[in-house]
């Protein structure tokens, strides 16, 4: 938050609030934009997909960035390095793939559930855990 200040963005804090409120603060425009961790805000977006909002491709919340010391002639570690984290890239593409699809299931589920349980919404309290809910 102390960067998006100095840039003059004003914050609004919410306190304890779910995912449907703040998200519909942005499709309303209340709000511009979600500082949250990816993976969570992928499964409260599948959960309102009614709401005209996304995640944006290339902005990160907190990046990690990390670097690898070795001497330059080390052309074989180089190598090496380069192939692990290309084959760790690539699982990671499709582990995210594979998130995204499986997400998608678990909200399909969990409406067909709430619909055989004749519930028409989500229950207005968040649960703790989404593996705990389930």
């Amino acid at each position: 938050m102390d960067v998006a200040r100095k840039y003059g963005a004003k914050e609004v804090i919410y306190d304890n609030a779910t995912n449907e409120q703040y998200l519909k603060d942005v499709a309303n425009g209340r709000t511009d934009v979600i500082l949250n961790d990816y993976y969570l805000q992928t499964l409260a977006l599948a959960a309102f997909p009614k709401l005209n909002i996304t995640i944006h491709p290339d902005l990160k919340y907190m990046p990690n960035e990390q670097g690898f010391v070795m001497k330059k002639d080390n052309k074989e570690l180089q190598k090496e390095l380069n192939r692990v984290l290309g084959d760790m890239k690539k699982k990671r593409r499709n582990n995210e793939k594979r998130f995204l699809r499986n997400s998608l299931i678990m909200q399909t589920s969990l409406r067909k559930l709430m619909l055989m349980s004749k519930m028409s919404t989500f229950p207005n309290k968040e649960p703790q855990s989404w593996e705990i809910f389930i």
